[in-house]
């Protein structure tokens, strides 16, 4: 069973693409870091 499901998210800033069709599935019991550049949409994410 999943502990966390994101499916097809979309977030613009203006004409800036943050996320694009991001799809992500974390079972429970696991650990997982989202990682990147400044500006890659991490924070968006979460």
């Amino acid at each position: 069973m999943s502990a966390l499901s994101v499916k097809n998210v979309n977030k613009r800033f203006g004409g800036l693409k943050a996320l694009d069709n991001v799809n992500l599935e974390i079972e429970a019991s696991t650990v997982h870091a989202i990682i990147g550049p400044n500006g890659a949409g991490k924070s968006t994410l979460l």
